[in-house]
Formats: structure tokens, sequence, C-alpha cells
């Protein structure tokens, strides 16, 4: 859980939040760029953000991160998960099945 704490239905937090684990995540990860720009979504309820990253592969070649943000009063919440990006098809349905287990007590 990150520092950042707020009302979760307050969109400009949320968003500069999840600019602060992007570049967290890029300051160690210098060759990571994003490929699909924050989308609205919903999580067990909650608003959120769906960013798409992708960086080189310590293995090789690319992977996709796909990091999912909620902002709950404790602080922020957030998910990556990431999968080779010549298979990434092959986990997204994994992926969201995994964060559609995902609670959050009121």
């Amino acid at each position: 859980m990150a520092q950042a704490k707020g009302d979760a239905n307050d969109g400009k937090a949320l968003n500069r939040a999840t600019s602060q684990v992007i570049q967290n995540l890029q300051e160690s990860n210098p060759n990571m760029k994003i490929t699909r720009q924050g989308e609205r979504l919903r999580l067990n309820g909650q608003p959120g953000i769906s960013t798409f990253l992708s960086n080189v592969s310590p293995a090789g070649g690319q992977e996709t991160h796909w990091l999912v943000t909620v902002l709950r009063p404790e602080g922020l919440v957030y998910f990556v998960c990431l999968a080779p990006q010549s298979a990434y098809d092959n986990y997204d349905k994994t992926f969201s099945s995994i964060l559609d287990t995902v609670r959050f007590t009121r």
C-alpha cells in the first residue's frame, strides 16, 4: 500500500497517487513506458485506474505490466500484473479473475 490517502471518490487524488506509483516504477525500471494511459474502472465497487506499461524483461524481450490503482482511506492500494508481452493475452483473463476476488471493507 502506498502512502497516499484520501477519499475513494476523489479522482484528482487518485490520479496523483497513480502518477506517483508509475514514477516510482520508472525510477527503478528506466526502460518502462506507458503504453495505455489510465482508464477508469471499478474494483469491488471502488473507483480505480487501469494503466498498461511495457518494460524490457530481464529474461529478454518485452513484458507488459497492468497496473490497477484504488485510493482507500488507509492509502493507495495497487496491483501489478505482468507477463511476457508476446503471451499477455494468455494471462489477461486470469489477471482479471484474480482482481475480481479483491474485497475491500467498507
